[in-house]
């Protein structure tokens, strides 16, 4: 299983958020890049100690 607290997989999933721009075509689901991107900053206030929603 693939984690965020490996450096390669951390590496890999910044470098394919470096790519997207505003004419990024969502590959499945129904998301713009400014909904998808809300959706994860979202997310990311769950993890503990930070702020919660």
């Amino acid at each position: 299983m693939k984690t965020i607290f490996d450096k390669e997989t951390r590496d890999g999933l910044i470098t394919r958020i470096n790519l997207i721009n505003e004419n990024s075509q969502p590959q499945w689901g129904k998301m713009n890049v400014y909904q998808m991107l809300k959706h994860c900053t979202l997310s990311d206030r769950n993890v503990p100690g930070h702020n919660s929603l």
